[in-house]
């Protein structure tokens, strides 16, 4: 199936499990040792589950579907960039499931997000990604996405 096959809407509550349970796909990478993937997931999926519940448009959770099962989300926000002290978009999360990876939901659901942050008046928007994560590195950068500023860690224990 192609991306003609694929709706995209706005999450709401009934997509909470499902969305739940995608968000242990954003470990499976092996993020670095001095991270705690099960607290990673924690923390991921209450506030995916909290901006799903959000009325506004800051934050929003939207789902990708497919015959009525939920192939990926993308859950975006505004942050402020430090620099030009201006809001911006920010992809959160996004995931798809298993059985939809290779027919084009990320690049669906990030042409969301580019519209959701056109639509918000944002002149960009920014994503986080681990070193370690090389699949999601290069479906960024073929979207388009380039390095900005390099965060590293020394652990201290």
């Amino acid at each position: 199936m192609g991306e003609d096959a694929f709706a995209v809407r706005r999450a709401d509550e009934r997509d909470g499990s499902d969305i739940g349970a995608l968000v242990d796909r954003l470990v499976e990478f092996g993020p670095p040792r001095w991270r705690d993937a099960d607290r990673m997931v924690e923390i991921d999926r209450e506030r995916a589950l909290l901006a799903l519940r959000s009325a506004e448009d800051d934050p929003v959770v939207f789902v990708a579907t497919c015959a009525d099962r939920v192939a990926g989300f993308i859950h975006l926000h505004s942050l402020v960039d430090q620099y030009h002290t201006r809001r911006h978009g920010h992809i959160e999360d996004i995931v798809v499931a298993p059985d939809f990876e290779g027919r084009g939901v990320a690049r669906l659901l990030m042409g969301v997000a580019e519209q959701w942050a056109k639509d918000q008046g944002f002149e960009w928007l920014t994503l986080s990604v681990f070193d370690q994560n090389h699949r999601a590195r290069r479906i960024y950068e073929h979207a388009g996405f380039g390095r900005d500023i390099l965060r590293m860690v020394k652990p201290l224990a």
